[in-house]
C-alpha cells in the first residue's frame, strides 16, 4: 500500500520526445551560430533534449562543431569547449550559480515559460548568448492516471528539475496540487525523505538518471520502461511502453493481492483451530482429517487463482480500457483446475480403498 507517488514530468507525464520550436539568440548573436554551439554540446549527451537539439540543427541544416572537456551537470545543464569557447548549457538556476546574467532576455523567457515550454540557457565565454525552447506533449492518458490514483486514496506529488511555470502549467491540465519545479536528483532524494519522515509509504514513478536517487530511496519505485537504464536499474517495477495508467493499475493489483492472502491467511487460521481440537478429541478418523487438511490447501490455490480473473476488473477500475479477451474462471484456469483435480482424486482414492478395506465394502 502506498500513501504518496512522486511523478516526475519530462517522459513520465509527458511523451519524452521533446521538440525544439524556438530558438531566441541573444541581440548581436546568430540564431543560426546559436543551434551550432548547443548542437555540438548536446551532441555528446543523452538527455532527451540533447537529441531534440541535435535533431533541430541536422533538419535545419546547420553544421555543429566538434566540442571536448565536455561535463554534465546533473539536473543543471551541460558545459564543453567549442573551438576554443566555453560554452554552458542549462537552467535559470544554474546560469544564476555561475553568476551569468540573461540580460534583456527576461520578457522572452517569460513568454516561453507561460506557454509551458522547457527552457535551456546558453552562455559562451561567460557571456548569455540565446535561450532554447522545447515542447513536449503530456501523455494522452497521464490526466486519468493522476485522476484514478487520486480516486484510490494516494497523495500525487509533481517533482520536476523544469521551470516553474512550465510545471505548473502542466500541473493544472493533470489535476496535480502539489507541484515542486526546478529540484536536482539530491533535491528529488530529500523530498522523498521528507515525505516518509511524515509517515508516508512512498512511491516514485521516474524515466531519467536524475530520477534514480529517489527511485532508490522509494518504499516502491516505479521506472518507464522507455528511460534511462539507471533508473530501470533502481526501481521495483517497471512499466512496459512508458504507460503512466499502469501505475493505478499495479496499485489495484496489489491491493487485490493482499486482500486474497488475508482471506487465505484468515481461512487457514479459522479451518486448522476449529478442526485440531476435534481431531486432538479423537472425534475425527486419521484418514478424513488428514484428506480434510490437503483440502484445505486446494482452497486456498483455488481461491489464489480468482485473481487471474479480476483483470478486466483491475484495468476498467484503473480507468483503462480492456483489450483482452473475455474471462471465465474456467477457462482463465484450465491447467491450474486440472491439476487440483487431480490432487483431489490422488487424496480420495486413498481414502475410499482403505476405508472400504477397513468396512469390508468390497467383499
Amino acid at each position: 500500500r502506498i500513501d504518496a507517488v512522486v511523478l516526475d514530468k519530462t517522459g513520465t507525464l509527458t511523451e519524452g520526445r521533446p521538440e525544439l520550436v524556438e530558438v531566441a539568440p541573444a541581440e548581436g548573436v546568430g540564431e543560426e551560430e546559436v543551434l551550432a554551439l548547443a548542437a555540438a554540446v548536446e551532441a555528446l549527451s543523452e538527455h532527451p533534449l540533447s537529441a531534440a537539439v541535435v535533431e533541430a540543427a541536422e533538419t535545419r541544416g546547420v553544421v555543429a562543431g566538434t566540442a571536448d572537456r565536455f561535463e554534465a551537470l546533473p539536473g543543471a545543464g551541460l558545459t564543453a569547449a567549442v573551438g576554443g569557447r566555453t560554452v554552458l548549457i542549462g537552467t535559470r538556476r544554474l546560469f544564476e550559480e555561475r553568476g551569468v546574467a540573461p540580460g534583456g532576455a527576461a520578457a522572452t523567457l517569460a513568454r516561453l515559460e507561460g506557454e509551458g515550454r522547457t527552457v535551456a540557457l546558453i552562455a559562451v565565454d561567460g557571456a548569455y548568448a540565446g535561450t532554447l525552447a522545447f515542447a513536449d506533449p503530456l501523455k494522452a492518458n497521464a490526466a486519468r492516471a493522476v485522476a484514478t490514483l487520486r480516486s484510490l486514496g494516494v497523495r500525487t506529488i509533481m517533482a520536476t528539475g523544469d521551470n516553474e511555470r512550465s510545471a505548473i502549467a502542466a500541473a493544472e491540465a493533470l489535476g496535480i496540487d502539489e507541484v515542486h519545479a526546478g529540484l536536482r536528483p539530491e533535491e528529488k532524494l530529500a523530498l522523498v525523505r521528507e515525505l516518509q519522515s511524515q509517515g508516508l509509504r512512498v512511491a516514485v514513478a521516474g524515466d531519467g538518471i536524475n530520477d534514480a536517487a529517489a527511485l532508490a530511496q522509494a518504499d516502491v519505485s516505479v521506472a518507464m520502461s522507455t528511460g534511462a537504464d539507471a533508473a530501470i536499474e533502481a526501481s521495483d517495477v517497471t512499466l512496459l511502453h512508458g504507460d503512466v495508467a499502469k501505475i493505478a493499475e499495479a496499485v489495484l493489483l496489489s491491493r487485490a493481492t493482499l486482500r486474497t492472502i488475508r482471506q487465505n491467511l484468515g481461512w487457514a487460521f479459522g479451518y486448522n483451530v476449529i478442526a485440531i481440537p476435534i481431531a486432538m478429541a479423537g472425534l475425527l478418523n486419521p484418514i478424513v482429517a488428514g484428506g480434510a487438511m490437503a483440502l484445505s490447501s486446494v482452497s486456498v490455490m483455488a481461491n489464489s487463482l480468482r485473481l487471474r480473473t479480476q483483470r478486466r476488473r483491475i484495468v476498467e477500475a484503473s480507468g483503462n480500457d480492456y483489450e483482452g479477451p473475455r474471462e471465465r474462471f474456467t477457462s482463465m484456469n484450465r491447467g491450474p483446475l486440472l491439476a487440483l483435480a487431480s490432487i483431489v482424486v490422488v487424496l480420495l482414492a486413498p481414502f475410499v480403498a482403505f476405508t472400504g478395506i477397513d468396512r469390508s465394502w468390497w467383499g
